[in-house]
């Protein structure tokens, strides 16, 4: 019996899409980094106390765009540089109220978060809390996010309320929780 090798490809490769489909959605949903889960953890924490340094803003957050500038409270700082470039933390520290130290702490730790799949983070203005914007590699980078929030003593206030019922907890790791959107939900 002959087979005919084209078909086997094709099958082949089918396979391997709907496979490697299955597998993003599965982590979508599912807490994953590429470093050990205590040293994110860690990283966030000390990420938070950064975040209460700032100055304070009608909105206080970090992100980077798609371009890969870095935004503080909705305000351009710029493309982060390799290295430690004076110039750039000089400019940080000012739109930002951080000592130079610190922006350069800032800047290692929310280049650590972008390589575990979180590019920015909001404040919850009722609640000061920190959520951090994840999406792991192979979601829609528009408008397929997730939120890594450290669970906080505040969290609990916000139970039986608006805010509560607008996000759904796919995922707990140590005092990590992954949130879904409410319009997100499947």
């Amino acid at each position: 019996m002959k087979y005919n090798c084209s078909h086997i490809r094709i099958c082949s490769a089918l396979l391997f899409v709907v496979v490697s489909n299955s597998c993003v959605f599965a982590q979508s949903d599912r807490i994953v980094f590429r470093e050990p889960l205590s040293a994110v953890h860690d990283s966030i924490v000390a990420m938070n106390g950064l975040m209460n340094k700032l100055a304070e803003s009608e909105e206080k957050n970090y992100f980077f765009d798609k371009h890969e500038f870095l935004f503080i409270n909705n305000r351009k700082v710029g493309l982060v540089p390799k290295g430690d470039n004076i110039s750039f933390l000089g400019l940080m520290a000012v739109q930002t109220d951080l000592s130079q130290r610190e922006c350069r702490k800032f800047l290692a730790l929310s280049t650590f978060l972008k390589r575990n799949f979180m590019n920015g983070c909001l404040r919850h203005d009722r609640y000061g809390v920190y959520f951090y914007i994840y999406q792991p590699t192979g979601t829609n980078q528009n408008n397929d996010f997730r939120y890594i929030v450290l669970y906080d003593e505040r969290l609990i206030s916000m139970t039986g309320t608006d805010e509560a019922e607008s996000f759904t907890v796919l995922d707990r790791q140590k005092n990590l929780l992954l949130l879904l959107p409410a319009d997100k939900k499947k």
